[in-house]
């Protein structure tokens, strides 16, 4: 970790897993937990911030119908926190969507700069019986 004089430390965050495969039935919420650690040495402001990813064969993500509980939150040094994700995809031109979920924490006391860490899991959301 870098340290340098007169920037406080801060809140360095992971997530588990990286990518995940989720299952769903059109008009049917699907649902998927994310692990979020705090690896630095001072509480992390985090924002869970949904993007889509737009493939072939893809009409659009599903950033829009994804919600994430809770979005935004506090986790202390050393600490973990589950990430409640759920989508309700009706949509049925598309056999699978991919949502990239971002995990964002800014030191806002960094002052002029801000700092902070942001990082993502990809999720694949397929619909039952395709691949």
């Amino acid at each position: 970790m870098l340290a340098l004089s007169g920037i406080p430390a801060l809140g360095l965050i992971s997530i588990d897993p990286e990518i995940k495969i989720v299952n769903y039935e059109p008009g049917r919420v699907a649902r998927c937990v994310i692990s979020v650690t705090n690896r630095g040495n001072a509480a992390a402001d985090v924002e869970v911030q949904p993007e889509d990813w737009t493939l072939p064969g893809m009409k659009s993500g599903c950033a829009q119908w994804l919600k994430a509980s809770p979005r935004k939150f506090r986790i202390g040094p050393g600490k973990s926190k589950k990430i409640k994700l759920s989508a309700l995809i009706r949509d049925t031109t598309s056999p699978y969507y991919v949502t990239s979920i971002f995990f964002a924490s800014v030191e806002k006391k960094a002052a002029p700069l801000n700092i902070g860490t942001r990082v993502g899991s990809m999720i694949k959301w397929v619909m039952d019986g395709k691949k």
